[in-house]
C-alpha cells in the first residue's frame, strides 16, 4: 500500500487521496481523549465495495485502484466538508468473504448480479 502525506500534512493514500487507517486511527483517539472537540452532530458511514476482489484477481489490481479512487472521488464529491478514509479491514475482511462464500454457496444465482 502506498502511504505519503497529503499536501496539508494529513496521512493518506496516494492511490485514493483520501485520508488512510493511520491518519482515522489519530484523529479517533484525538476525539476520545478529548484533544479534538467534535462541535456538531456527525456519523460514521462504513461503505463495500462489492466486486472489487473479482476486479482485482480477474482484471488485475491496476482496474481494482481505478474503482476505488472512484469510489473515493465520489465519496469525497457528496461528503465535500467532512473527512473521508480509506481503510480496509482485513479480519473483517477475511470474515466478510467467509461469510460471503457460504452464502453464495447457498445462492449461487446471486454471486454476479
Amino acid at each position: 500500500m502506498s502511504v505519503d502525506k497529503l499536501p496539508d500534512g494529513r496521512y493518506g493514500n496516494i492511490r485514493t487521496g483520501v485520508k488512510n487507517r493511520n491518519a482515522m486511527n489519530n484523529d479517533v483517539s484525538d476525539i476520545l481523549s478529548g484533544k479534538t472537540e467534535i462541535r456538531y452532530p456527525y456519523s460514521v458511514i462504513f461503505t463495500d465495495l462489492n466486486g472489487l476482489k473479482r476486479v482485482n484477481d480477474e482484471s488485475g489490481h491496476n482496474e481494482g485502484d481505478k474503482i476505488l479512487k472512484k469510489a473515493a472521488n465520489i465519496l469525497s464529491g457528496v461528503f465535500f466538508d467532512a473527512d473521508v478514509y480509506r481503510s480496509a479491514m482485513r479480519v473483517a475482511d477475511e470474515r466478510m468473504y467467509a461469510d460471503k462464500k457460504a452464502y453464495y454457496d447457498l445462492h449461487p444465482e446471486k454471486k454476479y448480479r
